[in-house]
This record gives structure tokens, sequence and C-alpha cells, in this order.
């Protein structure tokens, strides 16, 4: 755990970015960096975020909404340029088509956040997804959860003695992850991804288009949210990393 006071949110980031660049130099890599949210008015002056990542923050209308939005940047760059050994604001975002963002000549990212909590996930593969959601705020969209599970997903939740809440969310964030891997986010029909019907941590799921396989894992985030990360590549194993917000 990396923990700091109000004016070391960047060291964090840095430090932990000088990390990821051994791992990242030394083959293949996932982390995750999770970071609690500030609830004041974030002041963008200062931190690394470009125009138009700001200006996307300021069309929330929710405070919250900004804050995390501008969390998750600010790690995305922060962490980054130290692995680059490049000022953050240099770092160079690139959106795909359907909106997937990359960073050129580096390391795969994927960015989610729910509650209090963004969480910005690190890779050697550029094929990357992550989601993460909070349990007390997930009740209210059970119901369309549940029209997302396959037939085999239903079966086994009505077969097995599973906490259908948790059970549910844990669909969902780990049917999230699987459509971000490639950018694909909502525009997949979450039916044809069945990945809840497997105990354990670990997943995978034959992607239907392209008879391609993801792999993921859940992760342990924080208490009270459900959390997942999913690649083309084998996840054998994720560094993690929590950051207290500024």
């Amino acid at each position: 755990m990396v923990s700091h006071d109000v004016g070391r949110w960047m060291e964090d980031f840095s430090a932990i970015g000088s990390r990821l660049k051994r791992n990242w130099l030394e083959g293949k890599f996932h982390a995750v960096v999770s970071i609690i949210v500030p609830h004041q008015p974030v002041d963008p002056h200062g931190l690394p975020i470009s125009t138009e990542e700001w200006g996307r923050a300021r069309s929330f209308t929710r405070l919250m909404d900004r804050n995390r939005s501008i969390t998750g940047w600010t790690a995305v760059r922060g962490v980054v340029g130290a692995m680059l050994a490049i000022p953050p604001n240099d770092v160079k975002i690139i959106r795909a088509a359907n909106g997937k963002p990359s960073v050129h000549t580096g390391p795969g990212i994927s960015i989610s956040h729910a509650g209090d909590i963004a969480v910005v996930a690190f890779s050697s593969e550029m094929t990357i997804g992550v989601d993460v959601e909070q349990i007390a705020e997930g009740a209210s969209f059970l119901p369309a959860v549940m029209r997302t599970l396959s037939p085999s997903e239903l079966e086994y939740l009505n077969g097995h003695p599973v906490e259908r809440a948790k059970f549910l969310l844990r669909a969902w964030a780990r049917k999230e992850a699987t459509a971000k891997v490639f950018g694909s986010g909502l525009s997949v029909d979450f039916r044809c991804l069945t990945v809840a019907n497997q105990a354990g941590l670990r997943f995978q799921c034959r992607l239907p288009a392209g008879n391609v396989i993801v792999q993921g894992t859940d992760l342990e985030i924080a208490p009270g949210y459900i959390a997942a990360l999913a690649s083309t590549a084998n996840i054998l194993d994720v560094t993690s990393y929590h950051v207290i917000g500024r």
C-alpha cells in the first residue's frame, strides 16, 4: 500500500511508475492502481491533465464524477511518465475509433471508477480491461444485470447457493472488463459473454467474434467494491497499489 499526505499524490504515482518500469523491461506484467477520490472540488492547475481531459471532466454534472475522471487521468500520466522517463504532461494519450485509450509507446491501460474509488490498470499487453463496481450503488441496476446473463449463467445462479447481489455485480464487472479488452464496451451483447458461472477468482471467456479467448481475475480493491481485470494474455499475477486521495 502506498499512502501519503495531501501534497504527495504525484510523488506516489511517480514511485509506482518507477517500480513498474522495471517489471515492464523484464517482460510481461499486470498492475492495478486504486485511488481514493477526493470529495472536495479538485483544482486541475498543477495536475498533468490535458485540456481535452479537463474538458471531459467538466462535462460531468456531479462533482464526484468530475473528480473520478481527473483522478484516473492524473494517475495514468503520473505512472506512465515515470515508466517512460518523461514529464507526465508529455505522455501522449491516443483514443481508437471505438474510444479505447492507449499510450503512445507505453503500456496498455484501462480505467474504471465507482463510488470513492478510481482504478487504473497497466499492462505489458495492449489488450487489457478493468472494471470496478460499488456494491451499495449497484443494487439499483441488478434487474438490468439479470438481463445480461447468458443461459448457462442463469442456470448456475439458480442452481447454486450464492449471494444474488454479489453474483450479479461480479458478473457485470467481469463482463465489463472483458468487453473493455478491445474497447467494445456496451456495444457487445453481454449475453454472449459467459464469465459468471466459473467459481473462484479466475475466469475466461471466448469472444463471439474472432474466436479470441480472454482470461481474467477478480480483484480485491477495497471493502464494499467488486472489481475484475481481463486480458488476452494469461494473468499469472497482479501487482496492486493503493493511493489515498489528494
